[in-house]
């Protein structure tokens, strides 16, 4: 029914049913939202169509398993993301300050001495799990980072994403700005988080291998690092079994030594496109695959 609706009236009426769940969540203990949140995951599945088909296929073609082990983790996926938008409304909202209550670390020294070296932290991750939450935690444990983000398809769907970070202490810092804005943050000694597991279109992009696929990825994380001299740090959150979240701080990736920018570039983003691969083969129900990330290439 949504679909006979123009774009303006459909996104409209999603904004609103989001509202309404937002206002159910928030008045609901997390141990009651959870299960709810689950169920409307595998409504979303069977109601899924086309997006979910491409994303079965996606599954079967890249990680090498039949139909139905594909199928298998594509539900989940869509129930990780369901739990997971529920999570963001209760730990973006007044229940912020108990986000480190549900979170186990590791490797956390690790960042805490990259910025003590005074020159930034490219921090790189994936869209695995709940990355927004991941951007809160370490924004509670630095006292502030900036993440560089698209808008979002919708306005006001956007806004209340940006109000989340927001409040959590993520400043979103927009790929549409001037580079000069994500640069000065670092050479300010700040944290930016970039998420770019993803084909985005109109930034500069190299191919590059990603689940052993070529794949169109920007390399604008590798830049911006070199310029700053900042290091490039990988860090996932995944959830666990029992519903709270592990975060793994990587060690800093060593940089190309290549003579040419172009080639040392391309180096740069290889290596942590292979960071972001592990850990979505070890997650696979909790990675977006519903995105198209292999539908270009680029020489």
């Amino acid at each position: 029914m949504l679909r006979r609706l123009s774009r303006p009236l459909r996104h409209g009426a999603l904004y609103v049913s989001f509202l309404a769940f937002r206002g159910l969540v928030a008045a609901t203990p997390r141990r009651l939202a959870l299960p709810l949140a689950a169920f409307l995951g595998r409504l979303a599945y069977l109601a899924g169509g086309r997006t979910r088909d491409g994303a079965t296929g996606r599954i079967a073609e890249t990680l090498g398993c039949d139909r139905a082990e594909a199928a298998r983790i594509c539900r989940r996926m869509y129930r990780h993301f369901a739990l997971d938008l529920v999570d963001l409304i209760i730990f973006g909202g007044w229940r912020r300050r108990y986000l480190s209550r549900v979170v186990r670390v590791d490797g956390f020294e690790r960042l805490e001495r990259a910025m003590a070296e005074g020159a930034g932290v490219v921090g790189l991750t994936g869209h695995v799990s709940n990355w927004e939450l991941l951007g809160g935690y370490v924004a509670r444990r630095l006292g502030g980072i900036a993440v560089l983000a698209t808008v979002a398809y919708d306005e006001n769907f956007n806004r209340t994403l940006v109000n989340y970070r927001r409040r959590l202490g993520v400043r979103t810092i927009y790929r549409t700005e001037p580079p000069a804005a994500a640069l000065a943050w670092l050479r300010r000694g700040g944290f930016l988080g970039v998420l770019a597991d993803q084909d985005i279109a109109d930034v500069p992009s190299v191919t590059v291998d990603f689940l052993g696929r070529p794949a169109r990825t920007p390399v604008g994380p590798a830049l911006l690092a070199r310029r700053a001299r900042a290091p490039m740090m990988p860090m996932f959150i995944v959830r666990e079994e029992d519903n709270d979240y592990r975060v793994v701080v990587a060690a800093p990736l060593a940089k190309s030594v290549a003579n040419k920018i172009k080639q040392a570039l391309l180096d740069d983003t290889a290596a942590w496109s292979a960071a972001v691969s592990e850990w979505v083969v070890r997650y696979p129900e909790q990675w977006v695959w519903v995105h198209e990330r292999w539908g270009r290439s680029t020489p």
